[in-house]
């Protein structure tokens, strides 16, 4: 304390001031006793609040930053034509819509649950022009698709020629979901559907649903082949002629009195065991 008296003393702009007495002289040392103290305390202040600032910050970010959400098509470029690959069978459309809008491209693209054979498939397609599609300048999918059996992931990969001039509606086939039903049905006997390899023209409605029960499909209904009558009205003992997939299982038959019904559908049938284990 008697080296700061010296130092004060020292800057005392008045050194011949008469003492002004122990009062004056216990409130000076209080005055510098407090003083470093005060100082450091507002030193401290801007630091915390300047912190406290930058976690609010944060904090906010977080809170409204917009969710991220993944592509439902991947696109890349072979020549002047685009590969479009389609990862998410399950978007909306409005989505695809807009992801090939981001490209320039003008097509609208609905994905609709369709038998294994089907998958992968055009559907339908519609054109802007009546004058009919133009092969070269058309969508057309590529023929490697990666599609399991079953439902679940998968990925249909489109080709989108340079020529392509926009406005078309294309309709795909993809697995379908527990309980839906089949947009675009498949014949029984394909590869990759139930029946295949199965001889099921040479055996009676009755034969077919046991065949079936046995695959794990009980909704099953059989209406006469010639389209004049309605399902229920086919007796068990009828041959069954063909049968169409209508959805995870769910199976129609159509039947005939007469075994081999329809030269057409037995050429389809025999090309459909060809191959198949004897």
């Amino acid at each position: 304390m008697r080296e700061l008296d010296q130092l004060i003393k020292a800057a005392d702009p008045m050194p011949d001031a008469p003492a002004q007495g122990p009062g004056a002289r216990d409130l000076r040392d209080r005055i510098t006793a407090f003083e470093p103290e005060r100082r450091r305390r507002w030193r401290r202040r801007p630091l915390a609040l300047a912190a406290a600032t930058a976690a609010a910050g944060a904090l906010l970010a977080v809170l409204v930053a917009p969710p991220t959400t993944a592509s439902a098509l991947e696109f890349r470029r072979s020549g002047d034509d685009y590969l479009v690959k389609v990862t998410d069978m399950y978007a909306d459309p409005a989505k695809y819509r807009q992801e090939f809008r981001e490209r320039g491209i003008d097509l609208g693209l609905t994905i609709e649950p369709a038998s294994p054979t089907r998958i992968g498939e055009i559907i339908s397609v519609a054109f802007p022009s009546v004058d009919g599609p133009d092969p070269a300048r058309s969508v057309r999918p590529v023929e490697q698709k990666e599609c399991p059996d079953g439902w679940g992931t998968c990925a249909v990969t489109l080709l989108v020629p340079s020529g392509y001039p926009g406005g078309q509606e294309v309709t795909l086939g993809r697995p379908a979901k527990p309980g839906e039903r089949y947009v675009a049905g498949g014949w029984v006997g394909a590869r990759g559907e139930v029946l295949a390899c199965v001889p099921f023209r040479e055996m009676t409605v009755a034969q077919v649903r046991a065949e079936l029960a046995e695959r794990g499909i009980s909704d099953v209904t059989a209406r006469p082949a010639e389209q004049k009558g309605k399902a229920g009205q086919v007796p068990e003992s009828w041959w069954v002629a063909d049968a169409l997939a209508l959805g995870p299982g769910e199976v129609e038959l159509m039947a005939a009195p007469e075994k081999g019904r329809g030269q057409a559908l037995a050429d389809l049938y025999e090309t459909g065991l060809s191959g198949c284990p004897k």
